[in-house]
């Protein structure tokens, strides 16, 4: 085994999600089996992921990937719900690759309310102090704004409440 989700398994049609979107930014698809246990079999990249391995890209580079595989994701009416450093997934041979498409979907099916991974979360989904914040460093008068070392106070305040609740809920 090459690694684990946070979903343990593979959800069903994820192949026919990644079969309906060719692309050179996605992994490629080579086969799948539902015989004894469903399977897929995804192109081997070998050397790790945007979030556990020391880059030789830029961080230009990276997005253009990224924003690409994107691209041809919506294109074919998919959307990946799961976007975080560690599904962008790098290549000894000097290539980039979105992976993990285990809770992608087309966009024309009824969507959930959550899915995702809980730590990678967007902010504005967990947290009162990020709402907050974000109200006011767009208050109309520059004086009831906060300073950029109040901004990096609450923000620390918020994240550090991210990583101290053990329920995952957010603060």
């Amino acid at each position: 085994m090459l690694g684990k989700g946070a979903f343990g398994v593979v959800q069903r049609g994820t192949y026919k999600d990644l079969k309906l979107c060719p692309s050179p930014f996605i992994t490629r698809l080579i086969g799948y089996t539902t015989e004894s246990e469903p399977s897929i079999l995804l192109e081997y990249v070998d050397a790790g992921d945007l979030q556990h391995t020391k880059v030789n890209y830029t961080s230009i580079e990276i997005t253009w990937v990224f924003a690409n595989a994107l691209v041809d994701m919506h294109s074919n009416e998919i959307i990946h719900r799961d976007l975080k450093s560690s599904i962008v997934l790098l290549c000894s041979k000097n290539y980039i690759k979105l992976g993990d498409l285990g809770i992608a979907t087309n966009i024309r099916t009824q969507l959930t309310k959550y899915v995702g991974t809980r730590l990678w979360n967007a902010p504005e989904h967990d947290t009162h102090l990020y709402r907050n914040w974000v109200n006011q460093c767009l208050a109309h008068d520059p004086n009831k704004r906060p300073s950029a070392q109040e901004i990096c106070e609450i923000l620390e305040e918020c994240i550090g409440k991210c990583i101290s609740d053990t329920s995952l809920k957010g603060p």
